[in-house]
C-alpha cells in the first residue's frame, strides 16, 4: 500500500506591514543600504513581496535562518538584479514581436494558399482530439457563437472594425477569413493550432520560412516547440514575471543542427535556452536585426549583477557565432 504525506494546514495570520518596518526587517536579516531614503522609495514603488524573489540569490538558504543575507549584501544589489530583469524582459518583448508577426504571416499565407482563406474553421486539418478546444478558442477570438452559427448577439465593445465589417457585409462563410483571424488570435492559440495541424506537410510548408544560422530550414517539430515556448515566455514578460535565477516549467526542444545544436541543453530550464531560440528566430525573421547587439549592450551596461549565473550562461559563450555582434 502506498502512503502519501499531506503537510498539516494552518491558518494564515500574517499582517500587512509599512515599508519602514519591511526595511527594518531587511536590515535585521543582514543587508545594508547605501541610501536608505532611495531604498524606502524603491520598496514603496515596487513592493516587498515582488522584490523578495530577487533577494533569494543573496540569502543563505540555510537553517536556522534561510532568509539571512550573505555577508556584504546591499539592498542596491537586489535592486540592480531587479532592474536588470526588467530590462531583459523588455528586450525579449522587442525580439519576440517580429518573430510572432512573421510566424502568423507564414502560417496564414501558406495554409490559405493550400486550403483556402477559411482553413482555420476546417476540422479536417487538425487533430480531432484537440478540435473542440481549438474551435471554442477560435470562436472566442472572432466574437462568434458556435450554437447559433453566427456572431454573438452581444458583441464586444472593443471589437475590431474589420471584424464588424465582415459580419455586417457577409453571411457566408459565417466566420471571418484567416487573415482577419490572425489579427485577433492570441500567440498561444496560433502556436497550439500549428502543433495540432494533422498533416506534417502543412507544418513543413510553414517551417520552410524559418532557417538556422547555416540557412538550413528549421524542422517543423523543433519550430513548434520553440514557438510554443516563446508564446508562454511572451506572456510571462507581459505580466512582469521574474526571468532570472529561476527554472521555467517548459524547455525548447534541442536540435542536431550543426550551427546551433551545441547551444541548447536538454532539460535546461534557465532563461538562457530561450535567449538562444529567440536570437535564432529573430534573425530568421529579420536578417538585419540588431537584437543581439542590444543584448550585449545591456550586459555590458549592467554592473553589480552576476549575469552568467542569473541567466545560465557558461564558459566563453560570447565567442559563439550566434552571439558575436559581427553577425548582426
Amino acid at each position: 500500500m502506498a502512503f502519501s504525506f499531506v503537510a498539516p494546514q494552518m491558518r494564515f495570520s500574517k499582517t500587512a506591514e509599512k515599508p519602514s518596518d519591511l526595511l527594518a526587517r531587511i536590515v535585521d536579516r543582514g543587508a545594508t543600504f547605501q541610501d536608505q531614503s532611495k531604498a524606502f522609495a524603491a520598496l514603496s514603488r515596487i513592493g516587498y513581496y515582488r522584490l523578495s524573489g530577487y533577494m533569494l540569490p543573496f540569502q543563505t538558504g540555510h537553517q536556522p535562518d534561510p532568509h539571512r543575507f550573505k555577508p556584504g549584501t546591499t539592498f542596491e544589489s537586489v535592486l540592480a538584479l531587479y532592474e536588470f530583469d526588467c530590462k531583459l524582459r523588455g528586450l525579449l518583448m522587442l525580439a519576440i514581436e517580429p518573430i510572432e508577426v512573421a510566424f502568423r504571416s507564414a502560417m496564414c499565407n501558406k495554409l490559405a494558399l493550400l486550403h483556402g482563406p477559411h482553413w482555420h474553421t476546417d476540422s479536417s486539418l487538425f487533430d480531432a482530439k484537440e478540435w473542440s478546444d481549438l474551435l471554442l478558442r477560435i470562436a472566442g477570438a472572432l466574437d462568434f457563437d458556435i450554437d447559433s452559427n453566427a456572431r454573438k448577439s452581444r458583441a464586444k465593445v472593443d471589437t475590431h472594425l474589420f471584424i464588424d465589417h465582415y459580419y455586417r457585409k457577409y453571411t457566408s462563410p459565417p466566420m471571418p477569413p484567416c487573415w482577419m483571424f490572425m489579427e485577433v488570435a492570441s500567440f498561444g492559440l496560433v502556436a497550439k493550432m500549428f502543433k495540432n495541424l494533422k498533416n506534417q506537410s502543412d507544418r513543413k510548408a510553414i517551417a520552410l520560412e524559418f532557417n538556422f544560422l547555416d540557412r538550413k530550414p528549421i524542422d517543423e517539430a523543433i519550430l513548434g516547440s520553440w514557438i510554443h515556448g516563446l508564446s508562454v515566455l511572451r506572456n510571462r514578460c507581459a505580466h512582469h514575471s521574474q526571468l532570472v535565477y529561476r527554472n521555467h516549467p517548459f524547455t525548447p526542444a534541442t536540435t542536431k543542427n550543426s550551427s546551433v545544436g551545441h547551444l541548447l541543453q536538454a532539460q535546461n530550464r534557465k532563461v538562457r535556452e530561450f535567449l538562444v531560440t529567440t536570437a535564432i528566430l529573430n534573425r530568421a525573421s529579420n536578417q538585419k536585426s540588431s537584437w543581439v547587439r542590444q543584448l550585449h549592450f545591456l550586459f555590458d551596461a549592467t554592473s553589480g549583477v552576476d549575469i552568467e549565473r542569473a541567466i545560465g550562461f557558461q564558459g566563453a559563450w560570447r565567442d559563439d557565432p550566434l552571439w558575436k555582434m559581427a553577425w548582426f
